[in-house]
């Protein structure tokens, strides 16, 4: 019933218009079932409102204390590494689930008995003769499902908010509750770390640069990457120039906190957007510039844009481009990488506030950031419209930090073209030959013939 509509054409929703239909039969049973979605989603609202709520409780077969069984008591080995490539298969193999009374260890071979051995309790009963009953059943109870499955399938969805809504929802049964939007200055700036402005933080492995195109100049983001997509603002501001640009990617190199080595851009990328001073096409000049310097000068340089309709993913090329928007042939072709800004958006919000809690895979700001910077994230609101659906409004007038924010993560992420900074170890030193063959290597041949 979640995916029901908020209205039925003119009339009102379907769960009431159906109700409506049993207004004739004294014995009617009205039966309502859903994964969870949201948190003001019908099923949860039709739960909070039963008489009485029921849960299955099983026994220990160590100590028989009866118990739910909860996500949180899925344990695994601490010591694995989270920037191996395989840890995801050894959470797997390595999980078991831990008795909360007696911190027994409970493995996938006891579970049937467990089950089997099951009752239903209720949370709270409201009135002595319940008209409503409602009963909660998440998948830990699925006897097709082991320790393993349900731990793996969090720490790979775990670095992504749309795929961690599906365990919550799916696995979990429960409604997915995000913090979206920041409420003050003060918050954002709890995610600044100890790292001082334009220096790189020792775990890195890359850097990526997102730049947004305006009538008079260009911002910009520098974000440093480790292996596991925890990310550090390095370096943000205007250029001038398309001269300033090239300076930025091709020439600045920025030193690593603690060591003699130096970080140059790895990736970066322009949104292709807006009007110059002179009338021209802003969109023209980046594609120009885009086809002198894309590709072969250190730091592989994409066009971006926002999609206009959502992806399936968060990225996705573009078709191949062979004339400017007025009509000019573009030699060679060009393509552009379409985004889409709604789940970068919610992605990069999700990563910084796992850095206000000290998390893993969190986006960090470094300790000169200030309410400029703060002001263009905050310029936009996620807000819900009267169907139920969910968008980002503009609530100020300058964005711009943000939006090179969104770029600067799509470029590390694994859907793009040579895949994500997962893949990459060490340093990127100050050479932009190395660079440039590091950016060879990660393409594909469909890129490279472009």
């Amino acid at each position: 019933v979640n995916k029901f509509p908020k209205f039925s054409g003119k009339e009102a929703d379907p769960i009431s218009l159906a109700t409506e239909r049993q207004k004739t039969f004294w014995n009617r049973k009205t039966v309502i079932i859903s994964t969870p979605t949201i948190e003001d989603g019908q099923i949860t609202r039709e739960l909070s409102i039963c008489d009485v709520v029921y849960d299955y409780h099983v026994p220990c077969p160590h100590c028989g204390k009866m118990q739910t069984l909860k996500f949180g008591q899925i344990k695994w080995p601490k010591e694995l590494e989270r920037n191996d490539p395989a840890y995801a298969m050894r959470v797997r193999e390595s999980a078991w689930y831990e008795c909360e009374s007696c911190l027994g260890e409970i493995t996938d071979l006891q579970r049937p008995e467990m089950l089997q051995g099951g009752e239903w309790v209720a949370r709270n009963q409201s009135r002595k003769t319940p008209r409503s009953v409602g009963f909660s059943l998440p998948s830990f109870y699925s006897p097709w499902l082991t320790w393993g499955d349900m731990a793996e399938a969090f720490v790979k969805a775990e670095p992504y908010p749309e795929k961690l809504m599906s365990v919550i929802n799916s696995w979990f049964a429960e409604p997915w509750v995000q913090k979206i939007e920041t409420s003050s200055e003060v918050d954002i700036l709890k995610a600044c770390c100890d790292l001082p402005g334009q220096v790189v933080p020792h775990d890195a492995v890359a850097l990526t640069c997102g730049i947004d195109c305006q009538k008079y100049g260009f911002w910009f983001v520098v974000r440093a990457w480790a292996r596991d997509y925890t990310s550090w603002l390095i370096h943000y501001g205007t250029l001038a120039t398309w001269q300033d640009v090239e300076n930025l990617l091709f020439d600045v190199e920025y030193p690593v906190l603690e060591t003699n080595q130096k970080m140059r851009v790895w990736r970066a990328g322009i949104d292709t957007g807006g009007t110059s001073g002179d009338g021209q096409s802003m969109t023209e000049e980046a594609y120009w510039w885009l086809r002198r310097n894309g590709i072969g000068r250190g730091a592989r340089v994409w066009g971006t844009k926002g999609s206009s309709v959502a992806l399936s993913g968060k990225i996705s090329p573009g078709k191949p481009l062979d004339r400017t928007p007025s009509g000019k042939p573009i030699p060679g072709g060009l393509q552009v990488m379409m985004l889409d800004t709604g789940k970068l958006k919610d992605a990069y919000h999700y990563r910084l506030h796992r850095a206000l809690e000290g998390l893993s895979m969190a986006a960090y700001l470094h300790a000169e950031t200030n309410a400029e910077y703060v002001s263009h994230i905050l310029a936009e609101e996620k807000r819900r419209d009267r169907h139920g659906g969910e968008s980002w409004v503009k609530v100020r007038k300058d964005n711009h930090l943000f939006d090179c924010e969104i770029i600067a993560m799509a470029l590390a992420e694994p859907e793009w073209p040579g895949g994500g900074v997962h893949l990459l170890a060490g340093y990127l030193d100050n050479s932009a030959q190395d660079v440039n063959r590091l950016n060879r290597t990660a393409q594909p041949q469909r890129e490279r013939r472009w």
